[in-house]
Order: structure tokens, then sequence, then C-alpha cells
């Protein structure tokens, strides 16, 4: 009996992780936050009633997170090196199957790419972080799913158009931190984002001819963007200066919540100061003043 119960426990489990996908599948905005919310607390408390299966799960799904990153960084890489040759050998044009050949190629890939900046992707990691953070059998898995997530940061960091991707991605990583308590690296690759902000706010002022103390006319949206419900910026939305203080914003709020948790080591006072050095460089320099 109790073997059945567990495998009934199981196929439940693995029932709502499919409904779960399949909603993340169709986006995410503030009218399925509730639906999100519930379902991710739901399946939180279907991995407490068992240890062994929840790991078993834990353990399945982590990894294909751990496949599809894999894939989509090989693509990527592939992708490149292929563009790489072309522009070195510069080939006369193929013609018939041989282009054929490598437009379907060229899909697949960026097929494989798409499927990490991806709300199924983004859920998952939100939902296996709160599992992860809430289920002690689950601990030994908290550092593959950080590398996964960081790794999936990494892929991304420097695309500012791809920055409401990245923020999801270290909010996982600062919610995986305070839940165990441990210290997760994110404070250098904040800093990084920093700098590429301040580089094109500072390109944007100087297109506009915007003086040091102005604001400029930020005439393409009415309202900041959304970053809680929001995977990509458009091409209109990256040349919006209420974009960029949104994201100014964003990444002053991580860093103060990854300090905090910084705050509670003997260590801290070491820890702050190359912080506030280049905090301080920038602010001499920064263009707008929310931000400053």
């Amino acid at each position: 009996k109790k073997t059945k119960g567990l495998a009934q426990l199981e196929a439940i489990t693995k029932k709502l992780l499919q409904q779960f996908a399949e909603v993340a599948g169709q986006g995410y905005s503030w009218q399925s936050h509730n639906v999100v919310t519930l379902m991710e607390n739901c399946f939180v408390e279907l991995l407490r009633m068992d240890d062994g299966a929840a790991y078993r799960l834990g353990y399945a799904c982590i990894r294909q997170l751990a496949l599809t990153l894999r894939n989509a960084t090989v693509a990527a890489s592939h992708g490149a090196s292929i563009r790489e040759k072309e522009k070195e050998s510069k080939p006369k044009r193929s013609q018939g199957k041989g282009v054929e050949k490598q437009s379907k190629k060229r899909i697949v890939e960026q097929q494989a790419v798409q499927q990490v900046v991806a709300w199924p992707f983004v859920r998952a990691a939100y939902l296996w972080t709160k599992a992860v953070g809430a289920i002690p059998a689950l601990r030994p898995l908290a550092y593959p799913l950080s590398m996964i997530i960081m790794g999936a940061a990494k892929g991304n960091l420097m695309q500012l158009p791809n920055f409401p991707f990245v923020y999801h991605c270290l909010i996982c990583q600062s919610r995986l931190a305070v839940s165990l308590e441990a210290f997760v690296p994110v404070g250098s690759h904040l800093l990084r984002l920093l700098d590429m902000l301040l580089q094109a706010m500072d390109k944007l002022y100087k297109k506009r001819g915007a003086g040091p103390g102005k604001m400029g006319d930020s005439v393409l949206n009415t309202k900041a963007a959304e970053l809680e419900v929001l995977l990509r910026f458009n091409e209109q939305q990256v040349k919006d200066t209420l974009t960029l203080e949104a994201v100014g914003s964003a990444i002053c709020f991580l860093l103060t919540d990854h300090l905090g948790l910084l705050s509670q080591s003997p260590s801290f006072p070491e820890l702050i100061v190359p912080v506030l050095m280049h905090i301080k460089r920038h602010t001499k320099h920064c263009r707008s003043e929310p931000l400053r």
C-alpha cells in the first residue's frame, strides 16, 4: 500500500509539473501571477510529502534545465564559429541544397537558444529555487541549480535587451542565498551590469544632446517597463530613458539585497570597500539625476 501510495504521489506531482510547464509556456503576466504562484505552492507542498520522490523528481528536472542550457550554449557557439569562418573565407554563394541545409541548421540553433530565454525556463528556475530553499532533502541540488541559473545569466549578461531575463536569474540567486544562508557571488556581475547601463545611458544622452542634469526627452514610453513580466526589451525600450532608469533601479535593488545578506558576515567591512569605490567612481559621471 505504501509503495502504491508513493507511485500515485509521484504521478500526481509529475502531472502538476506538466500543467505548470504548459501554463508557463503561455507566457507570464500580472493576470497569470496568482495562478502561477498557487501552482508553485501546491507543488512544493506535494514535494514535502516524500523526500525520496522529491529528490528524484528534482534531480531529473534540474538535469533537464542543465541540458537545455548546454544545448543553447553549444548552438550559440557553433553559430558564432560558422559566422566567423564565413567572414574569413568569404565563399561564393552556394545554391540549392547547401543553402537549405544551412538555413535549417540556423533555425534549429536559434530555437535551441530561445529555449533558455523563455518563460518555461524562467518559471522552472523560480519553482525549483523555492523548492530547494523550502525542503531540506533537496539541499544537495542547490549548487547545481545555482550553477545552471548563473550560466544562463552569464550568457546574456552584457546584452541590454536581455536584461529582464538576467534580472530574473539574479532574483533566483538572491532567493537561494537567503533561504540557504549561503554566499552566492553575484556582486561582480551586478557591477558589470552597472557599467554597461551607464555606458548605454551616456550614449543615449549624447545622441539626444541632453546635459548632465537633464532627463532627456522620453517620448517613446509613457511609463517605465515592468521587469517582472518581461523577458526582453524591444528596440524602442532600449532607447528610452525611463527604461534605462528602471534597469538602474533594479540593479540597485539587487545590489542592496545582496549586500544586506553579506552584512551579517564579520568580513562585511572588507567586502564592501571595493564595491563602494566602484559606485563612487560612477556617481560622479552618472547623467541621470534619479539614478545618481
